[in-house]
């Protein structure tokens, strides 16, 4: 679509041309109906040439000059047919975006699907003025594309509607459609460094929350990680294992950990959560367990993946 357009007025004509098409919870199939064309800036000083040799053809009444110039009409309407062809009968599918934080690109995969006997080349998608997708599909074949978009808020986010366009074969003309599907993005706070707090409370002595293993009663064996004591390396295993193991040991008592909103020094309830959100993918980086407490809402102490991704999205969800 021209750029001539003014913001408001463009947004008026999307909104115009695509009064008749809903949002899709699954796939979209690209028909007659969706795909808008137009010619290129290219296109138009290739259609100026054109007029221009027409009324030289005219004036001086000369029969090459005709022909070169119906020649070059006709290969003008011959592209316009193959960009028109380029995105007809494509079916594109969505999938499930992942969580990402905010400030970071979010990665959308779409399926695009092509039924047909024939490649589609340099199929572009854009979101807004983010980063352009341009992928190849082999004939009756798929191709899954990243759409990227970089999130600009907390919480829930919808991308909406989105550009399929295609300038295949010569660039004289732009083939587009317009696509919506029903998803949203989960958007996390963005972390920002704080420190655990520097207590946990249990049924044994007083530790710092940075006390992730003790060394009284042995538990059995892990992964090695990056820092592990050489102390505590079972190398015995080792002989039998590709990868090094560690020795994990009981303090003699179960460590519990609070993030608590309370906690945090900030006036600014955003850099409160960033500052949560830092400590609750730190504390899960060494394995502690942890519960997270908010204003009227809280999660019970617990460990691992699942529980850190829970965490996680009452963080990016409160107070939305």
């Amino acid at each position: 679509m021209p750029r001539l357009l003014s913001p408001t007025l463009r947004e008026g004509f999307i909104r115009w041309a695509t009064r008749r098409q809903s949002t899709s919870n699954l796939s979209i199939d690209i028909d007659r109906k969706r795909i808008f064309i137009l010619p290129s800036r290219n296109g138009l000083i290739f259609g100026l040439v054109l007029l221009v040799m027409l009324m030289g053809s005219i004036h001086y009444s000369n029969s090459l000059a005709f022909l070169m110039t119906f020649l070059l009409a006709g290969l003008f309407g011959i592209a316009m047919w193959h960009t028109h062809r380029n995105l007809l009968g494509l079916t594109i599918s969505k999938a499930v975006p992942g969580p990402v934080f905010y400030g970071d690109t979010a990665q959308l995969p779409l399926l695009i699907q092509n039924h047909s006997g024939r490649p589609r080349i340099a199929l572009t998608l854009q979101w807004q003025r983010e980063e352009l997708t341009i992928i190849d599909v082999e004939a009756e074949s798929e191709s899954t594309a990243i759409l990227r978009i970089t999130t600009r808020q907390r919480g829930w986010m919808k991308p909406g509607r989105f550009r399929l366009y295609t300038r295949f074969p010569l660039g004289l003309f732009q083939a587009w459609t317009w696509l919506e599907f029903d998803w949203s993005i989960l958007v996390y706070p963005k972390p920002i460094d704080c420190q655990l707090p520097r207590h946990s409370t249990g049924t044994g002595n007083e530790k710092t929350a940075n006390d992730v293993e003790g060394s009284e009663d042995f538990m059995g064996l892990r992964d090695y990680r990056h820092g592990d004591s050489l102390r505590h390396i079972a190398w015995k295993a080792l002989a039998h294992n590709e990868q090094p193991l560690t020795k994990q040991f009981s303090a003699g008592f179960q460590q519990e950990l609070w993030l608590d909103w309370n906690d945090i020094e900030a006036s600014d309830p955003e850099l409160r959560l960033s500052k949560l959100c830092h400590q609750v993918l730190q504390a899960n980086a060494n394995q502690l367990e942890y519960g997270l407490r908010l204003p009227g809402e809280s999660i019970p102490p617990n460990h691992g993946e699942a529980h850190k991704s829970r965490c996680l999205k009452m963080l990016a969800l409160y107070d939305v």
